[in-house]
């Protein structure tokens, strides 16, 4: 589930408060079609029960997606539609490891838009 989302959501920052809002009820969000609720979170990265991105740090993956269908994971957002979002090949596409991967910094590599786009999606507005 997107870190934003719920009691308590949690951004992903040192202040424990970020530019970017958190939403503890449905009617506080602001683009419903543009907010993520659930995606597939690759196994190797899975830790806990929330899957967090770092909107204040642009280019970082926090926790990393799927790319279980064809390069692809999929998105449940929560005006209730769905979405398959295809990933720049190379490191999120990777095999599934031992190890797990979970924060790697993705800046300057093709992967920094499909980052962006999480960003994005986590908050349902513009992200830097």
């Amino acid at each position: 589930m997107n870190n934003f989302l719920g009691l308590p959501s949690i951004p992903m920052n040192t202040g424990g408060s970020g530019a970017y809002p958190t939403y503890q009820k449905t009617s506080n969000l602001r683009s419903p079609a543009l907010t993520f609720v659930f995606v597939d979170e690759r196994e190797d990265s899975i830790n806990d029960g929330t899957f967090f991105t770092a909107v204040d740090d642009a280019g970082y993956l926090t926790d990393i997606p799927a790319s279980y269908h064809a390069g692809a994971s999929g998105f449940a957002f929560a005006d209730g539609h769905s979405e398959i979002h295809k990933w720049a090949p190379g490191w999120i596409t990777q095999p599934v490891g031992l190890t797990p991967i979970n924060g790697h910094n993705v800046t300057g590599t093709a992967e920094a838009a499909d980052a962006t786009w999480l960003d994005v999606h986590a908050v349902g507005v513009s992200a830097p």
